[in-house]
């Protein structure tokens, strides 16, 4: 009877566990039990239901080409018994994998006393091999041992060396491919001849070419310029070991929206890349003069911790040209680019202020009036995918911009996105669906805002299949047309069917508000991020818009002057005589900033030290505070000069302090006891 082992869900963990951390997972013993039971569905089990006995591996293999492992036992077992289930553990004894049967023929009868050599073999799937390790007794049977030395041998058969050669060349002509189409899928495109899902990743550039097959795996001849056979290098895809999972790649901006004159860092986080491995990017949407360094493609380098930056300053031209998009996207590996605004600065009227992703608090003088214009970020693009997921293709909607001051709210809405489309086959499939544009919402209670403009965000349609479904536009802004909402993914299915659908456009709000308070008042701006088009597999939907709040000031000529210099004075200070050490005097006075000022700080300076005097907080009669300072007067052996100066800080705009005072001032008289003369004896 053929016995075929099943990997139990405790064992496929215990690999992706040690996989995780660099280790591998040790088989060392098997057991044998007298359960029956249907083998397929005892994943979950994490014992023999009924075990007898274990017995150590004394030898066998892991062969990673055909994923099958061997296993041999020395089976000396201690009772009689038919055994119907037979487990393979872990040195940590996890159950790793699991044989049984239903029927009454067992897969292993023991007798009592009498030692037999067994060998299994179990064919892995969905799992690393490369992670398995044999943990063998080192008490093996010649037998065995020879049987392990006749399989760690490198050529056990030097009578066929054809064949071992050939297979060395199979692998080396199969593992790469070259493709000009960026729907091709080597994994797919192979599954009728393999029969099942080989594994496969597409490298980040194009790789040098190689004379001859003693050289690394990797030939790729005969290309240069011109040559007919260019194009298929424009994708090329590597086997990879079965179960082995494709590299990873995360690309970031630093900033979604950047001033000419400004910097962009672009940062590539991976996984699965050898230190040194270039990625070639490429830029798009501007020109080489736009940039500095003014490269339009190049290539990262893949640090020991699979990371990698690049750094471009904006060039501030001068230039009326409108805002841009600079696009940076990873060449060969798709779905993978990050869009930055570049805005024209040029453009920009006198008095405005422009506000991008993040939370701002600006501050609006007493009878400033300004105006506020509020755009919903644009909702991103639907993409197109082969059904069998579970996840849905659908972009990400564009978030809302908000204006708060006190309980009243301007808040202009994102756009939807737009959903994404799914092939089955023919056999069924559904194209997606266009994104609605934002909405405005107002609430002003307390009627602080004017001349309120609300204006609903535009939605998207959908086009023929043939045409890119364009995400709808954005609405006009004072700086000009911006981005609109992300475009759906063209259909991955047959003729083009199953595309995703377009984004609707952010939602804009105007209002003024004029401040008719003494007071500073501020207003909060909430800027949301735009809304992702779908990129993680498949065919991708692009970024809609950025969302932004435009603050214009009308009056920015209110006139800020400084408070006027304090009249201060000082009382006039009791005399002192013989001051010992210790001996300290209080000073006092009032302090005048004539009605429109707070006073600030008073300084008390006797001889080279300097004290802060305590301003009282009430009013007198005549409008000045009360002010006072103790001295050290200890150590004083003249009459000294008490000189007080003061500032002062403006009710309305309270960053504006007035100078110091000239300085009032006191004499502290101080008399010094002479001590009496000595006395004149006579005789």
């Amino acid at each position: 009877m053929a016995i075929q082992f099943y990997l139990t869900n405790a064992g496929k963990a215990a690999v992706l566990d040690a996989e995780n951390m660099g280790l591998s997972i040790a088989l060392s013993h098997i057991g044998v039990g007298t359960a029956k039971y249907n083998p397929q569905t005892a994943s979950s089990n994490t014992a023999l239901v009924a075990e007898l006995e274990q017995y150590p591996l004394n030898g066998g293999s892991v062969e990673p080409v055909s994923r099958t492992l061997r296993f041999i036992s020395n089976i000396e077992p201690t009772v009689t018994a038919d055994c119907f289930e037979i487990g393979l553990f872990t040195s940590a004894g996890i159950l790793f994998a699991v044989a049984s049967t239903i029927g009454d023929s067992p897969l292993m009868r023991l007798v009592a006393d009498i030692v037999c050599i067994a060998t299994f073999g179990m064919k892995v799937e969905g799992i690393n091999v490369e992670n398995l390790v044999l943990q063998l007794d080192p008490h093996a049977p010649v037998s065995v041992a020879l049987m392990n030395q006749h399989l760690a041998h490198s050529n056990p058969h030097p009578q066929y060396p054809l064949s071992t050669q050939l297979a060395n060349v199979i692998w080396h002509v199969g593992s790469w491919h070259g493709t000009d189409s960026t729907q091709y899928d080597p994994s797919i495109a192979l599954r009728p001849l393999f029969g099942y899902d080989t594994s496969w990743m597409l490298l980040p550039h194009i790789p040098y070419g190689v004379e001859d097959v003693n050289q690394p795996v990797g030939a790729i001849t005969g290309i240069s310029t011109g040559s007919a056979i260019k194009a298929f290098t424009t994708r090329i895809w590597k086997r990879l070991r079965d179960g082995t999972s494709a590299p990873a790649y995360s690309l970031t901006a630093d900033k979604a929206v950047v001033d000419e004159g400004g910097k962009i860092t672009f940062k590539l986080t991976t996984s699965g890349l050898d230190v040194g491995t270039p990625v070639d990017w490429s830029i798009t949407g501007i020109q080489e003069d736009d940039i500095s360094p003014s490269a339009l493609s190049g290539q990262f380098i893949v640090d020991a911790a699979g990371k990698a930056s690049y750094t471009v300053d904006v060039v501030e031209d001068n230039k009326t040209e409108g805002t841009e998009f600079l696009k940076f996207a990873l060449t060969y590996i798709p779905n993978k680019q990050v869009s930055v605004l570049i805005v024209d600065t040029s453009k920009y009227p006198e008095g405005v202020i422009t506000y991008y992703e993040g939370i701002h608090e600006i501050e609006i003088l007493p009878n400033q009036t300004v105006q506020f214009h509020l755009h919903g970020a644009m909702g991103g693009g639907g993409g197109s995918i082969w059904s069998g997921s579970s996840a849905s293709a659908n972009g990400m909607d564009g978030a809302e911009v908000s204006c708060t001051i006190d309980t009243s709210i301007l808040t202009a809405g994102g756009g939807k996105a737009g959903t994404g489309g799914v092939w089955g086959n023919g056999s069924s499939y559904h194209n997606g669906q266009p994104g609605k544009g934002g909405l405005p919402v107002v609430v002003d209670a307390a009627s602080l805002f004017e001349q309120i403009e609300e204006t609903a965000g535009i939605d998207a349609i959908t086009y023929d299949r043939w045409t890119t479904q364009k995400g709808a536009n954005a609405l006009p802004s004072i700086l000009g047309q911006m981005p609109g909402g992300g475009d759906g993914a063209a259909g991955i299915g047959d003729e083009r069917w199953s595309y995703g659908g377009a984004a609707g456009s952010g939602a804009r709000v105007r209002a003024i508000f004029t401040n008719l308070s003494s007071q500073r008042v501020t207003a909060k701006i909430a800027v949301g991020k735009f809304g992702e088009g779908w990129k993680s597999w498949g065919n991708a939907g692009t970024d809609g818009g950025i969302g932004f709040a435009i603050v214009e000031t009308y009056n920015d000529n209110i006139d800020e002057v400084a408070p006027p210099v304090p009249v201060l004075s000082m009382k006039n200070i009791a005399p002192i005589t013989d001051p010992a050490p210790e001996d300290k005097v209080t000073v006092s006075g009032t302090i005048l900033t004539n009605g429109i000022a707070m006073p600030y700080e008073v300084k008390v300076k006797v001889g080279a030290t300097e004290v802060s005097a305590v301003v009282g907080t009430e009013q007198n009669s005549d409008n000045s505070y009360n002010w006072s300072a103790v001295i050290n007067v200890g150590g004083l052996t003249q009459n000294t000069l008490v000189k007080a100066q003061g500032n002062a800080k403006h009710l309305i705009y309270p960053d504006l302090i007035s100078e110091f005072s000239n300085a009032v001032q006191k004499t502290l008289a101080v008399t010094i006891t002479p001590e009496p003369e000595s006395g004149t004896g006579t005789e």
